[in-house]
């Protein structure tokens, strides 16, 4: 459906003919032109991420126990340029303690945040998977993180369940829980893949789950 509307939009533009292609900024705003092209320009920290472009064979390790031994097995990775070369998209194929998935990242870099960027969907899971960072070392070394919560940052979980007797379908309609964050930190280490290629290596490691406490504060049924 988005689809549609898009290509819809698209040709109404060129229905326009020369108004689009003649226009011209008004007077004093070719600065902020030019702050909007430097913002949606690729420049060296996108050229950092080209040594993550090509196929690669991943090794997975995921932790259950972090005590224990890790489960080990392997996968595949083929990484290439979308959108103009704005953002590296990665298709990711392997397996989750046994079970096969599929999983899609998409990585950029935000000019205007000058942070590094990603998000991550799998067909493990329902959600979306964000984080961002910075890059050191000439941006040989890119770290990201998901955002935490901060000690007294109030929450509101509006898809309850089941509340007071009532069982939801699936949710409780007009249900809501409110609390506090008490306790923000790092869970440990579970996760880390490693992937190799003819020339290439690179690792992704050190996934730590974010970890936070919250003190129920009302529970509205």
């Amino acid at each position: 459906m988005k689809t549609d509307v898009y290509e819809k939009e698209a040709t109404v533009r060129r229905g326009f003919g020369d108004k689009f292609s003649s226009w011209k900024p008004a007077a004093g705003q070719d600065d902020k032109i030019k702050k909007m092209d430097a913002a949606g320009t690729p420049g060296p920290a996108h050229k950092a991420l080209d040594a993550l472009v090509g196929n690669w064979k991943g090794e997975v390790k995921c932790w259950l126990d972090p005590a224990g031994e890790p489960n080990v097995s392997q996968a595949t990775s083929k990484a290439s340029w979308t959108l103009d070369g704005h953002f590296l998209e990665e298709e990711f194929r392997g397996e989750m303690m046994g079970q096969p998935f599929t999983g899609l990242l998409l990585m950029g870099y935000d000019n205007t945040k000058q942070k590094f960027n990603s998000v991550w969907v799998d067909s493990l899971h329902t959600s979306m998977f964000t984080s961002e960072g910075k890059g050191d070392n000439a941006n040989k070394v890119i770290t990201l993180e998901g955002k935490d919560r901060k000690v007294g940052d109030e929450l509101t979980f509006d898809r309850v369940l089941a509340v007071d007797g009532k069982v939801g379908t699936p949710t409780v309609a007009g249900a809501a829980v409110k609390g506090k964050v008490v306790f923000s930190g790092r869970g440990e280490k579970i996760y880390i893949q490693k992937y190799k290629a003819r020339k290439q290596y690179r690792r992704r490691t050190g996934f730590r789950a974010s970890i936070f406490k919250v003190k129920i504060t009302n529970i509205q049924a």
